[in-house]
């Protein structure tokens, strides 16, 4: 019988799980002479290191508690990694200085470099779109005269 290669034992074990005993009989027998080998056994040795990282990692739970355990245990986790405060914890003086770092980044070289590229892409598109209206000399209606006031208004005596 030809032992499996590391691919197959690996497609095996995916497709039937860990547990060899639950293997069809063929397919276990070639995967005992497979770990039987040098390769094999760097495999198995790698895999039992890993399982063995992985139950140190864990936590245990008790089989009664389910899902109240986990959720609480989900809610510990902001009081076991503490948050900046932010917001309404915060003092006047943290938000005054809040907003002092808020407007030195607004005034910072990169802030303003930033503002001015803005300007210049509004400008840009306020113009492209203008100049994509057609002008119309009939539409246009001409409000200066109503609006400013010549100088000839003030001196009606003269007229």
């Amino acid at each position: 019988m030809k032992p499996m290669t590391i691919e197959e034992f690996e497609l095996a074990r995916v497709a039937h799980g860990a547990d060899m005993a639950q293997w069809p009989d063929d397919v276990a027998e070639r995967a005992r002479t497979f770990l039987a080998t040098d390769e094999g056994a760097a495999v198995a040795e790698s895999e039992q290191a890993l399982d063995a990282q992985l139950a140190s990692l864990a936590v245990p739970m008790e089989t009664d508690a389910g899902a109240d355990a986990f959720l609480d245990r989900l809610l510990d986790v902001p009081a076991q990694h503490g948050q900046p405060v932010q917001g309404a914890d915060a003092g006047f003086l943290s938000t005054l200085t809040g907003l002092y770092r808020d407007f030195r980044n607004l005034f910072s070289p990169l802030g303003l470099a930033s503002q001015g590229v803005a300007y210049a892409l509004v400008l840009f598109v306020g113009v492209f779109v203008g100049l994509q209206q057609p002008y119309d000399e009939e539409s246009t209606l001409d409000l200066s005269s109503a609006l400013f006031s010549s100088s000839a208004d003030f001196y009606l005596e003269d007229q």
